[in-house]
């Protein structure tokens, strides 16, 4: 059936606005790996898998009434990332250590942990085949990736790891690297708020780092992420990408 949102939502992506908190987290994990040199150890405690099972379970323990919506978008999550993670959530210092943590068949949803779901949930516009989903849908996917934004920011400290107790990606686990100092001019510019348009695509830097998803009739055979703009190139840009394969969007929401 149709809704209002067909008419109030932006064209370029779902009508959700990214808490300020998680936004940080974003601007900070993009000085510390891009800009320091630095990644997170993994496997991640919690991981992706994780810590949406944990959302899932809590908003049973909450509410008397059926979590079948929670149940959803938390499964499509994980079936994003898991189908994203090579193609678009890395920074380029990331790549060697993605080679040697999913080499056994590992899922990254079971490897990686909520620093790695917030880039996946910035760039979610960008995956989502948005025209081939209905009104209802797109309200329920909506509303319901609002609500995990927020579960995630109220839970920050047990998700996300400081970012001190990322690992030196030269000395191979080395912490005694100090603070990487204070966030770049950019990042108040990310930090603000945005028009509905263009909400997903704060903070520009840590974004636009990540290279955009590959077409999806070549997502099978895409190569190695782009490199990733500096600072100056891509502050304040909107960024855009082809759909996401079309298996995860119907893993996402069937039911």
């Amino acid at each position: 059936g149709g809704g209002p949102l067909a008419s109030a939502a932006p064209a370029v992506g779902l009508d959700i606005d990214m808490p300020p908190l998680l936004k940080k987290v974003l601007v900070e994990d993009y000085e510390a790996v891009s800009e320091g040199g630095r990644l997170v150890p993994l496997p991640r405690n919690p991981t992706v898998a994780d810590l949406l099972g944990r959302y899932v379970q809590e908003a049973k323990d909450l509410r008397a009434g059926s979590v079948d919506a929670e149940e959803e978008v938390a499964h499509g999550l994980q079936s994003y990332f898991d189908k994203a993670l090579a193609s678009c959530l890395l920074y380029r210092g990331e790549r060697d250590q993605a080679h040697q943590v999913l080499t056994d068949g590992a899922m990254p949803s079971c490897v990686y942990g909520a620093e790695h779901l917030a880039r996946l949930l910035v760039k979610l516009p960008d995956l989502l085949p948005l025209g081939a989903l209905s009104d209802d849908q797109l309200s329920t996917i909506a509303t319901m990736v609002q609500d995990v934004m927020m579960w995630m920011a109220e839970n920050a400290s047990a998700l996300f790891l400081p970012r001190d107790q990322y690992t030196d990606a030269s000395g191979g686990g080395d912490m005694a690297m100090g603070d990487m100092g204070p966030p770049p001019a950019v990042a108040p510019v990310a930090m603000a708020p945005a028009p509905a348009a263009a909400v997903m695509a704060v903070p520009a830097v840590a974004v636009a780092a990540m290279a955009p998803p590959p077409p999806a009739a070549a997502a099978a055979a895409a190569g190695p992420p782009s490199e990733p703009g500096t600072p100056a190139e891509v502050e304040g840009e909107v960024v855009s990408g082809a759909g996401a394969e079309g298996e995860a969007a119907g893993e996402g929401e069937e039911g």
